[in-house]
């Protein structure tokens, strides 16, 4: 995976994470400054986390999929300004540029309830057309099983606790 990132991203983030070293320190051995070892170090990290994070979120988002039967009502909790989209778990795009939408789920046949909140952020590439960004994924409360393994890998990846 280093190989994706460019060759100064790579020596910057093998020099500061892997072999350890200060930023300085790295600044030193490359002949650039402090505050751009930081950065371009971070960008490769973040360069790194970003096909990881975007598989797990789709994991995480096919489990909860599957785990609504068709017995289950779907209510729609919808936001003011919102263009409605046929599947409730696909954010629509709005004018703004991060938002939120709820979806509350009741099983009719009265085992419980489950509220899934899905976390979107509607944002522009340069030549203007809106994309989504899958990697802010899904936040889910209980009733459901405990995390797995790779779903605690993208509780930590999505709220940043690692760089």
């Amino acid at each position: 995976m280093l190989a994706t990132l460019t060759p100064r991203q790579r020596a910057m983030v093998v020099l500061r994470f892997l072999e350890d070293l200060p930023a300085a320190e790295v600044a030193g051995l490359l002949g650039v400054v402090e505050d751009t070892v930081k950065s371009q170090a971070a960008r490769g990290v973040e360069a790194l986390c970003e096909p990881v994070r975007t598989r797990l979120a789709c994991v995480i988002g096919d489990a909860v999929r599957s785990r609504l039967s068709s017995s289950a009502k779907i209510e729609r909790l919808t936001i003011p300004g919102e263009t409605p989209s046929a599947d409730p778990f696909l954010p629509a795009a709005t004018g703004d540029s991060t938002y939120q939408l709820g979806v509350r789920v009741t099983d009719q046949h009265g085992a419980g309830a489950v509220y899934v909140q899905l976390l979107a952020v509607v944002t522009t590439n340069n030549s203007g057309v809106l994309r989504r960004d899958p990697a802010d994924a899904v936040a889910v409360q209980s009733p459901l099983p405990p995390l797995t393994a790779e779903q605690a890998a993208d509780v930590v990846l999505t709220r940043g606790l690692i760089p």
